[in-house]
Parts: structure tokens; C-alpha cells; sequence
């Protein structure tokens, strides 16, 4: 099992009274490496808030959402579903993208900005509801550039590789 998580830690981590305000953890890893367990963990022992990337990216191109008309107008209306609200119909989708490199970086390349953009303002929000741990999941987080989009935002981040027999 290989989990990569980096640890984000805000400028202002700590409040007034010298508190704790929060801890940003970034979850990555293969297919089984155990990421599922982790986050199930982070929420239910210790109340972090999740956001798994993928899902995301998923309902921002639902209809009427950010990412769903650009996406529409660069892979056409031939990946609509039939009937309304006419939502992007996955499978087909699915079959389009991953068939093609160059589509799915055209892709990632209208969703994974609204993605980050999301996260940041989700962050903001978040802290001001005094969240203490926020977990960002992604499949490729490092590639994804979120390091540098964190760092961007004044966070810091330190990887750490954990395997199976750590």
C-alpha cells in the first residue's frame, strides 16, 4: 500500500490565543493503497471535512454548474442524455475521454481550474465556520499541480510517503 497525504498548514494556523485553526491534509495514492479507510478515519474519528476531488469535478458539470457549459461546447451535445436536464451522460463520456489523451487533457484542462477555485473559496468558508481539519482527495494531487496552487494561497506543504509497513 503506497498513501501519499500532505500537510498543509496555513500561515494562520493559530489564532489569537495562540488556538489551532486548521489543518489542511492532501490525500493521494493508487487504486487500493487504502485511501478510502483514511478518509472514512479523518471523519468520523476526528471530524475532518472531506473533498474528494473526483466527485467534485463530477458535479461541477452538472447542468447549470460551472464547468457543464464549457464542457458542452468543447465535446459537443452528442454527450448530453436525451431528455432534460439534459446532464452530461457519463458513460458516454467516459468512452470519449479516455480513449483520447488529448480530450481528457482538454478535460482536465476546463475542469481542474473550477475544481481548485472551488476548493479555495471551500476553504475560506470552512475556516470561518472554525473547521480544524479540511482533507482534499485527489488522484493526482502533486500532478495536479495543488502544491503550487497552495502555495499560491499561502499555505505551506510537506509530502510524506507512507507504505505498508510504516
Amino acid at each position: 500500500m503506497l498513501v501519499t497525504a500532505g500537510m498543509m498548514r496555513s500561515k494562520d494556523m493559530q489564532g489569537d490565543a495562540g488556538r489551532f485553526r486548521m489543518l489542511i491534509l492532501g490525500i493521494t495514492g493508487g487504486v487500493g493503497s487504502g485511501k478510502s479507510k483514511i478518509l472514512y478515519d479523518l471523519s468520523n474519528l476526528y471530524g475532518a471535512y472531506i473533498v474528494e476531488t473526483d466527485k467534485l469535478a463530477h458535479t461541477l458539470m452538472e447542468p447549470g454548474q460551472t464547468v457543464y457549459q464549457a464542457v458542452v461546447e468543447a465535446f459537443g451535445t452528442e454527450i448530453l442524455q436525451a431528455e432534460e436536464p439534459y446532464a452530461i451522460d457519463r458513460a458516454k463520456f467516459a468512452q470519449i475521454v479516455f480513449a483520447d489523451k488529448e480530450k481528457l487533457a482538454q478535460l482536465n484542462a476546463l475542469t481542474h481550474p473550477a475544481v481548485k477555485a472551488w476548493i479555495r473559496k471551500d476553504i475560506e468558508e470552512k475556516r470561518k465556520q472554525d473547521v480544524k481539519i479540511y482533507v482534499i482527495e485527489a488522484a493526482l494531487l502533486i500532478q495536479d499541480g495543488y502544491k503550487e496552487s497552495a502555495m499560491k494561497s499561502g499555505i505551506s506543504m510537506s509530502m510524506r510517503r507512507r507504505g505498508s509497513n510504516d
